[in-house]
């Protein structure tokens, strides 16, 4: 299968600002928000990155879409090295300044607020066009059309309706609607979407993942989906990657890891769970305290602190690497059986 996408020891530190923060006069602490991250998107696959907020995840996705510079890593689309093109748009390696426009034509991203994504300012038919007139596509006349197309596409019918309205005039599942028809309208090859239906009502999310699973299968596009829920990864994706403090610990196929979680932060999230059955009862998920701040973590396993299974060599090894298991399902721990 192609490789739509990989990432190579992807790291984003941010540094934080003011002498407040710094442990002398020389050093200047960073908050490690995604920390020597590689995996692999081939065609016609999807993954979820899943955790807790503060993992990394959604800054994971903004640096493959460009939105975030790297400060260490390496970025490829389609087989060519995109790192810095996506931000900085200069010529290096073997991107050549013509491909610049087409690779950020093909990278496109549904953001996870639908009210302070789309601009109040703009109507429905300008928000849905912008791709196409930033991109020089087409006559004002082949615009419109693609415009009503894709506004239907979306179950946004008859379009007439709702391409003259602004964003205040439409409710939440709407505006995440319109959010998608922004994204698929130039038929891209890979999308991340940054949980987009987290901040929707329950009654609408169902319709909104069917929605973006049967637009990527019509228009072929690969997609990264970014979660912190387990049941929804189920059943959007193929494979499933955990994140903590920057550090993906568990990576496999969806099946494989829901049925066998093989890292402890892993089988906390499936314990965390809700189960559909009063008569079921749960107890806390097997969990130390509260998540680290991930300003200088230490060199050992990030989830040490937290960790039921812990032992002393723990703290004294620096953090495992991931080591698979059974055909691709991977974790990065010491004291897996």
């Amino acid at each position: 299968m192609l490789e739509v996408l990989s990432i190579k020891n992807l790291t984003k530190l941010f540094p934080l600002p003011g002498r407040f923060f710094r442990t002398s006069r020389s050093t200047l602490r960073n908050v490690h928000a995604v920390d020597d991250v590689t995996f692999e998107i081939s065609d016609n696959d999807s993954l979820a990155l899943v955790g807790e907020s503060g993992c990394g995840k959604t800054t994971t996705g903004r640096l493959i879409v460009g939105l975030e510079k790297p400060s260490g890593g390496r970025i490829f689309f389609e087989g060519k090295e995109v790192t810095d093109r996506l931000t900085d748009g200069k010529h290096a390696n073997n991107v050549d300044r013509s491909d610049i426009g087409e690779i950020r034509r093909k990278i496109q991203m549904i953001f996870q607020d639908p009210y302070d994504s789309l601009n109040p300012r703009m109507t429905i038919d300008e928000i849905v066009s912008e791709p196409l007139v930033v991109n020089q596509l087409g006559t004002a006349k082949d615009r419109t059309v693609k415009v009503k197309e894709t506004l239907e596409a979306v179950g946004l019918s008859p379009a007439s309706a709702y391409t003259q309205r602004y964003p205040h005039e439409l409710s939440g599942g709407q505006r995440q609607r319109i959010a998608i028809a922004r994204a698929v309208i130039l038929n891209p090859a890979f999308i991340v979407a940054d949980e987009p239906t987290s901040m929707l009502d329950v009654s609408v999310r169902a319709g909104i993942m069917e929605l973006f699973r049967n637009l990527t299968e019509r228009i072929g596009a690969t997609y990264l989906y970014i979660t912190h829920d387990l049941a929804v990864a189920r059943y959007m994706v193929q494979r499933i990657a955990v994140m903590y403090l920057g550090k993906i610990v568990e990576i496999g196929p969806t099946e494989k890891i829901l049925a066998n979680p093989l890292h402890p932060y892993t089988k906390a999230l499936l314990q965390a769970v809700p189960v559909p059955d009063p008569e079921v009862q749960k107890g806390e998920p097997d969990i130390l305290g509260q998540i680290s701040k991930p300003i200088d973590p230490p060199d050992y396993c990030r989830f040490y602190d937290r960790c039921p299974l812990r032992i002393d060599s723990c703290a004294r090894e620096k953090h495992p690497p991931l080591r698979d298991y059974d055909n691709g399902h991977c974790a990065a721990c010491y004291v897996i059986d």
